[in-house]
């Protein structure tokens, strides 16, 4: 007998959309987020692949924005030496996700701005999140804008 939550990836999927829906009846309609760990660096756990079927269903449940994380397991996260992947490691699945299950999605990376520039201007995102580069680095998008050329006394 099949448990309600785990198990199977449908019973995988059943507790992030019966969070999305219960979520969604009392969200408004303007706040359409979710963050998934898109992977879960586990022999049989979870893939890319489950996540863009994932994020399909997310979307038929008013889900808009898919912010697209990884689990924070060592094999997913560092190599066998325990070395930290380059940034950006995670642009593949919002890509993915984005392409696939067409819904936004929203890249995470600690992101040079150059690099965060291309990965909008390729489509591999629509949104790049700065969360932590912004707590580092407080000045990030003054700095983003000189790396990138823009006359910081220019209006936008």
């Amino acid at each position: 007998m099949e448990r309600s939550y785990g198990g199977s990836p449908d019973a995988r999927r059943k507790l992030a959309l019966d969070v999305a829906e219960g979520v969604r009846a009392v969200w408004p309609a303007y706040k359409p987020f979710f963050r998934p760990s898109c992977v879960g660096g586990i022999d049989g756990g979870l893939e890319v692949e489950d996540s863009v079927i994932l994020s399909r269903e997310l979307g038929q449940r008013g889900v808009d924005v898919v912010f697209c994380s990884s689990a924070g397991i060592r094999s997913v996260t560092s190599n066998a030496s325990g070395v930290a992947p380059k940034p950006w490691f995670q642009v593949p699945y919002a890509a993915r996700i984005r392409l696939e299950a067409g819904l936004v999605t929203m890249a995470v990376g600690l992101p040079p701005a150059a690099r965060a520039e291309d990965v909008l201007v390729r489509g591999d995102a629509d949104i790049v999140a700065l969360g932590r580069a912004a707590r580092q680095y407080p000045n990030w998008a003054l700095r983003a804008g000189q790396e990138l050329g823009l006359d910081p006394d220019r209006a936008c």
